[in-house]
């Protein structure tokens, strides 16, 4: 499951993640999150102790995917102004 919401109050084109197991506060620490751009893979991180990556420069002009092993995001666009959080589990 894959799930953003837009927040103006992160800075233009910022994508902020967190990956969680079973439940809210099962952070899944030490992951790999890929991010493409359509089919193209721009992008890594490393998931934190907080089960959170973050990804900068996204444009408000291209579609893009959050891989984390066998999870994938919805495709989702840039922001056209602040950033976007999402949530995979």
């Amino acid at each position: 499951m894959g799930r953003y919401c837009k927040v103006p109050e992160l800075p233009d084109g910022v994508l902020t993640l967190k990956v969680v197991g079973n439940g809210m506060k099962d952070y899944q620490v030490g992951r790999q999150v890929i991010l493409y751009k359509g089919q193209e893979k721009i992008s890594e991180a490393i998931t934190k102790a907080d089960g959170r990556a973050r990804f900068e420069g996204l444009s408000k002009d291209s579609q893009y995917i959050v891989k984390v092993n066998k999870i994938r995001s919805k495709p989702f666009n840039g922001p056209a102004q602040g950033g976007l959080r999402l949530l995979l589990s």
